[in-house]
């Protein structure tokens, strides 16, 4: 593998700078953590920018609105965002999207793709539920068939975003009698659907993520992906385009220059804290963490550059970037 970023990756890295410093600044970084309906519109205007120009579809094709960029820049675009705090990720554009360039058919690639590329519409995760967390095989909403529509009937939970959402990603088990990993299917569900009830759930931290209800929604077949029963393989497939997009080391990186620029000018009981040699060792611990979890995300991005799938290797970064950042 060659870790290094050509000039005109590079180049383009600088373009986004640009486009950020000037599109999503500090004030406007320091209001997002407020969650309020009024911040989320202006995420959503700063999405619809970034549509306008083609950002949020870097590596697609063109017939689809995208500009057939090399997903080293697409990594490297996600890479600026996260650093600056920007709301690039989607569930639409890092999941939903490439899942469908891999397993959609072309009637689904042309219906949702260019909608998502725009900025458009987005899309909630319909994974979790009350017994179905980390074991999520363990899910138990059902998809059962009526002629050309499935009947879905169920609870979700965690499903952030689903109350300002358009479409929901949504996992439900269409064979209740096979292998748990083999009787699941994925849906695009239109969040209007009638039976779909969304209540919010509100966490310590002020913001808000859902617990929905699906009674008797009717979901046309044409918003089935891929294969029946074949859910499960394409929502792992789904989870790894995710982690390339989400777990960069972009937001770490940021917070880590704000933590020793804070330790280089601040003095505790008459002693400059960088010249406490226990400090200087914790630095040190976490800047080896730090390129770590760089190395980690070059290898998972070099393998989607390459044409594959990094199943093992987006997992490894899930985990130790989470574990570091934390």
């Amino acid at each position: 593998m060659d870790f290094t970023i050509p000039k005109e990756a590079e180049a383009f890295r600088q373009e986004v700078r640009e486009f950020v410093s000037k599109e999503w600044p500090v004030e406007l970084r320091k209001r997002a953590a407020s969650h309020g309906d009024e911040v989320y519109e202006q995420e959503r205007a700063f999405r619809r920018k970034l549509g306008e120009r083609g950002w949020l579809s870097l590596p697609w094709p063109k017939q689809y609105g995208g500009q057939e960029r090399s997903p080293l820049e697409y990594y490297i675009f996600h890479e600026e965002m996260s650093y600056a705090g920007a709301p690039a990720s989607a569930t639409g554009v890092g999941m939903v999207a490439p899942t469908l360039m891999h397993f959609g058919n072309e009637e689904q690639k042309g219906r949702f793709l260019p909608r998502i590329a725009s900025g458009e519409i987005d899309f909630c995760l319909g994974y979790s539920e009350p017994d179905a967390g980390s074991d999520l095989a363990s899910l138990q909403i059902r998809a059962e068939e009526d002629g050309d529509v499935f009947v879905i009937n169920g609870i979700k939970r965690w499903t952030s975003g689903a109350h300002r959402s358009e479409y929901a990603w949504l996992a439900a088990r269409t064979d209740p009698t096979a292998p748990k990993h083999r009787g699941v299917s994925m849906f695009m569900v239109d969040m209007k659907s009638p039976g779909i009830t969304v209540r919010p759930i509100w966490t310590m931290g002020d913001s808000r993520t859902n617990e929905t209800y699906w009674e008797n929604v009717r979901v046309p077949r044409e918003n089935l992906v891929g294969e029946k029963n074949r859910g499960w393989y394409y929502l792992a497939a789904a989870l790894d385009f995710e982690r390339i997009a989400v777990f960069t080391v972009g937001r770490f990186r940021a917070v880590f220059e704000q933590l020793v620029e804070q330790v280089k000018t601040t003095e505790y009981d008459g002693r400059r804290l960088k010249d406490d040699p226990n400090i200087r060792q914790k630095i040190a611990n976490i800047s080896v963490e730090l390129e770590a979890t760089q190395m980690l995300s070059f290898r998972a991005a070099y393998l989607v550059a390459t044409g594959q799938i990094p199943n093992y290797e987006a997992a490894m970064l899930k985990l130790y970037s989470t574990e570091a950042q934390q």
